[in-house]
């Protein structure tokens, strides 16, 4: 089961599945990403609904995270209200000890100039979302906050390594936490124990 997952988060069209790619090569880790899987899914002209499709992967993406050993990065739009419950059940079923979201964010007039320009498979649904879910989407949009949240500003050059950094530093076991920063107090502990003893 993943030890350890990235959550890459935020609006359709805010830059996700390029952050999670370049950095998924940088930590040099494997990435789960929804749209991917529902491309892959729907190969034949006989494929079911969008919505089916969608439901689907999503399903795909915690079953393949629990596969994973160590850490690995999902790939989603994930609603707040309505795939906060999901999203934690998701990450207890991919067994990972640790977690960490990064919620990605830009002026909503550039995401959903973004949004409308994509040119992708009709199976994404792009047009009707923008057209029925786009307004509520982008007035109440969130970050799950189910697990620490770094926040990133995908209008301007991300400095990747210094995320990454970020991300290591969240992630970092908290038995390793206590141990770099209290370890000079226990050496010192550990002397004035053995003298006392000698």
């Amino acid at each position: 089961m993943a030890e350890e997952v990235v959550l890459v988060n935020g609006l359709p069209g805010v830059g996700k599945s390029t952050l999670a790619t370049t950095l998924a090569s940088r930590l040099d880790v494997e990435l789960i990403a929804k749209d991917v899987l529902k491309e892959r899914l729907a190969t034949n002209a006989d494929a079911p609904s969008p919505e089916a499709v969608g439901a689907v992967a999503s399903e795909l993406v915690w079953s393949l995270a629990a596969q994973y050993q160590g850490r690995v990065i999902l790939d989603s739009w994930w609603y707040r209200p309505r795939d906060l419950r999901y999203a934690a059940e998701g990450l207890r079923r991919s067994g990972a000890l640790r977690a960490v979201e990064v919620w990605c964010s830009a002026p909503v007039d550039v995401i959903r100039e973004r949004y409308r320009r994509r040119t992708r498979s009709v199976l994404h649904d792009d047009q009707h979302r923008l057209a029925t879910d786009w307004e509520v989407w982008a007035a109440t949009a969130e970050p799950l906050a189910i697990t620490p949240v770094l926040r990133i500003d995908t209008l301007v050059p991300i400095d990747i390594a210094e995320l990454a950094a970020r991300i290591e530093a969240v992630l970092m076991p908290a038995e390793s936490r206590a141990w770099r920063s209290g370890s000079d107090v226990n050496r010192r502990r550990r002397r004035v124990e053995k003298d006392a003893q000698g």
